[in-house]
């Protein structure tokens, strides 16, 4: 999904597949990386493509953390787009991405 595409979907109203329920039309972004610099280079990029940062962005430091945050929401609610880090400390991105698909897609 580039920068465009994030625009349009911040200017629509989304119906969410699982319930039907009415959703606001931006993206849920969960951003992990252990180095916090890398966190704040994405968001600088994300600002600069005038994506609203005041929405739902959430941090994770390790794979453990993207996990645990990811299996804290529901459907409804679930994270847009994750940017994953792959060489992390407690759990590295690949194992991360992986179980979490494997959740998702339970």
């Amino acid at each position: 999904m580039t920068a465009k595409d994030f625009r349009a979907y911040e200017n629509k109203i989304c119906v969410d597949d699982v319930d039907g329920e009415i959703e606001p039309g931006y993206p849920r972004i969960l951003i992990v990386d252990d180095q916090v610099f890398n966190i704040e280079a994405i968001k600088v990029i994300l600002r600069a493509d005038n994506i609203d940062l005041n929405n739902d962005i959430q941090e994770a430091y390790n794979g453990q953390q993207a996990l645990d945050l990811v299996k804290e929401r529901t459907a409804a609610n679930m994270f847009h787009i994750i940017f994953m880090d792959c060489n992390m400390p407690f759990m590295d991105g690949c194992t991360s991405t992986s179980l979490i698909r494997d959740f998702i897609n339970e």
